[in-house]
């Protein structure tokens, strides 16, 4: 690929302004994975309209895809800015498997945001979203691209479940919690990822901006689980929205985010084995060491897979009044993620220039996210709140 030409003011490459480029949407890191299941679903369910590409650096793969899928594909190294900035004038919108974003992900933000093409990621990587914000959000706006992080299982479900939630709520301090409950297994990509937070000098926090702070162990009745605090990145995605949406998350919310734990005992196995891995990688060797256990571009077989699924229970509580909402499906870290990345690259395609900038899935496609996400068999369910879901 070939160096793009400089920018027009406007943000947008001289010779493809938006409109113009040759593909809707481009799939970046299709040969990974996860990466791979995206173009499963996208063969499986974008039709025809769609005029969409795979892109990577591992010639031989890509051309098992397309020769498989029929569909184009495109050569880049993600550390070559140049090869980066002609990949994302080529397309509307861009969607990337490639991570650690940390360190593979900076260059395709910068130029999303510099030409004016939609981008959408999987990151549960805190650090890289805010990173990416501070040094791009000027350029996306002025260019008219919308950035969004965390499009798979972090932070979609959440970030739409809470929506509908305070949407149901009357007028006043809103809090919400998020429990949930969930049986799936890594892949060395998601492992990968992890081990990068984990070495991380200070996690995130696991709550908004609010008055309420959660206990880091309770029993919920709710859920009848034990449940914990976890520092995910779906806490700074919700936040984000409650931010850019205060009409509808009012001027006092708070939300906490919990995992339901197995059963005491399992719950501090599990808990031990996470704080033992966060001291193993900042041991010289230790981060490969636990990488070698679960190889990046491998995971769980099909099979596995299908025995996956997921339940977030939201509770929502405002002037004394209480909702409960359930929002569940299947396989959570990739046969879902790859439908969530997917739906919200497919809206994005039809959004125009306007309201550039960084975004969530809820403020950048609100409702119209959640409406194709059901079409395709994730469950919103009102549960009666005197019950419990479970």
């Amino acid at each position: 690929m070939t160096n793009p030409p400089d920018p027009r003011p406007d943000g947008q490459d001289e010779s493809s302004p938006r409109s113009a480029r040759p593909f809707d949407l481009i799939v970046l890191g299709a040969t990974g994975f996860t990466g791979r299941l995206v173009v499963k679903y996208l063969h499986e369910h974008a039709g025809t309209d769609l005029k969409w590409a795979v892109a990577g650096r591992d010639a031989s793969r890509l051309a098992v895809l397309t020769e498989q899928y029929g569909i184009p594909h495109l050569m880049v190294d993600v550390h070559d800015p140049a090869q980066v900035d002609a990949l994302a004038t080529q397309t509307r919108v861009l969607i990337t498997t490639v991570g650690p974003y940390l360190e593979l992900g900076r260059n395709v933000v910068a130029s999303c945001a510099r030409f004016g093409t939609h981008y959408a990621d999987l990151t549960g990587e805190t650090l890289f979203a805010d990173r990416c914000r501070q040094e791009f959000a000027e350029d996306a706006r002025h260019s008219g691209a919308r950035i969004l992080h965390a499009c798979g299982f972090e932070a979609v479900p959440t970030d739409l479940g809470v929506h509908e939630v305070v949407k149901r709520l009357p007028e006043g301090p809103r809090f919400v919690s998020g429990m949930l409950q969930s049986h799936g297994s890594l892949s060395g990509g998601t492992l990968a990822s992890a081990l990068g937070i984990f070495a991380q000098k200070k996690l995130p926090s696991s709550r908004t901006a609010g008055g309420r702070r959660p206990r880091k162990l309770r029993y919920d009745e709710t859920v009848r689980r034990w449940v914990v605090p976890v520092p995910l990145i779906d806490v700074s995605v919700i936040r984000a929205s409650a931010q850019a949406l205060p009409q509808v998350y009012g001027d006092d919310f708070s939300y906490h985010h919990q995992m339901c734990l197995p059963g005491l005992v399992r719950g501090a196995g599990l808990g031990a084995g996470l704080a033992a891995a966060r001291l193993l990688v900042r041991v010289p060797g230790g981060r490969k060491l636990i990488q070698s256990l679960r190889p990046q571009g491998t995971g769980p077989s099909e099979a596995r897979r299908a025995e996956s699924w997921f339940r977030y229970t939201f509770v929502g509580e405002a002037a004394g009044e209480r909702v409960v909402l359930r929002v569940s499906g299947a396989d959570p870290g990739y046969d879902e993620t790859a439908k969530f990345l997917a739906e919200t690259g497919r809206l994005l395609a039809g959004c125009d220039g306007s309201d550039g900038g960084f975004h969530t899935p809820v403020s950048a496609l609100g409702d119209a996210l959640r409406e194709r996400l059901e079409e395709q068999g994730i469950r919103f369910e009102w549960v009666d709140s005197s019950l419990s879901p479970v």
